[in-house]
């Protein structure tokens, strides 16, 4: 596994004890390095499907990994147990962190991280699910791998859960489609346009790339600015392989390596504070008006001949 690199002292497992939480929580999974559980949006199921997602409260200079990892490290993956049937949509995760250690660039999550998915249920009106799920937790120094059984009672009642904050918090801090067109040249310039996309009001930028061999995730990213935005300097994972599209999430803010949660949205025209694109192969950008914090877009596609600025 990509995270074996780092040292890791204890090579077992941990099986941690389980505790009791509150309604629409599932038992809480706890170590001296997160306490992790499964929560669910509302009181019961809406038909044939639920919204749930793993919860993460990581203590100090602990982290979870992204979608992509980056360089080392698993992102967390689920198993739902019970009811026989059920199957689960994937993670959606808020944008991560940036966190380069020893040469080696990841995606993290840190603090409190909720994971929202959708359970598809085999019939209506279950109550009881259950689920295993395996996570790997890292400082920078070590990382360790840990896994738990969770079971969740759904009390009934049509009505959010004490923990629908949670997954309205989490709405927030999702990517969103953007206003903005994205182009990607061979050699890594991603050029960003759109209205207000200039010197004033990108201060920093960073992308975090789906796939983790696209570009050197340890590199730094050349900011600079053209006529109606601005541009990225990436970095190629493979100088001999020219990039024809990219797919992730772009931050623009302050420091795209602190956390992105809970800022202030941008209004139309303006590029605000931690707002963030996502870059896929679909085509044009859709056209929106800006959604707070996270923004999706579509269309790195292929530019053609290199441009832009000049790498550092």
């Amino acid at each position: 596994m990509r995270w074996m690199h780092r040292l890791i002292p204890l090579f077992a497992l941990w099986l941690l004890a389980p505790t009791l939480a509150h309604a629409a929580e599932s038992n809480l999974v706890v170590s001296s390095r997160a306490t992790v559980s499964l929560v669910s949006a509302t009181d019961e199921a809406a038909g044939t499907s639920v919204k749930l997602g793993l919860l993460f409260r990581l203590k100090p200079d602990w982290h979870i990994y992204w979608s992509d990892p980056g360089d080392a490290g698993e992102p967390p993956s689920i198993a739902i147990t019970t009811p026989k049937g059920a199957t689960s949509g994937p993670f959606a995760y808020p944008a991560p962190h940036w966190l380069v250690a020893s040469g080696v660039g990841d995606y993290t999550e840190t603090g409190t991280a909720l994971l929202p998915f959708t359970l598809h249920l085999p019939q209506a009106g279950v109550t009881s699910i259950a689920a295993t799920a395996d996570w790997l937790v890292c400082n920078p120094k070590i990382c360790v791998p840990e896994h738990g059984t969770f079971n969740l009672t759904l009390p009934g009642g049509a009505s959010a859960s004490p923990q629908a904050p949670l997954f309205a918090q989490a709405a927030v801090e999702m990517p969103r489609v953007s206003p903005f067109h994205a182009i990607i040249a061979p050699d890594g310039i991603l050029a960003i346009t759109g209205p207000g996309l200039d010197r004033a009001a990108v201060k920093t930028a960073h992308v975090y790339p789906d796939d983790p061999a696209a570009i050197v995730n340890a590199a730094p990213q050349t900011l600079g600015f053209v006529k109606g935005g601005f541009t990225l300097a990436l970095h190629p994972a493979d100088a001999k392989k020219p990039l024809k599209s990219l797919a992730g999430v772009l931050a623009l803010g302050p420091d795209p390596g602190v956390a992105h949660r809970g800022a202030t949205g941008c209004g139309p025209g303006t590029a605000e504070q931690h707002a963030m694109v996502c870059l896929d192969r679909r085509g044009p950008a859709r056209r929106v008006d800006p959604e707070p914090d996270a923004l999706r877009v579509s269309g790195a596609g292929d530019q053609g001949a290199g441009g832009g600025a000049p790498r550092s």
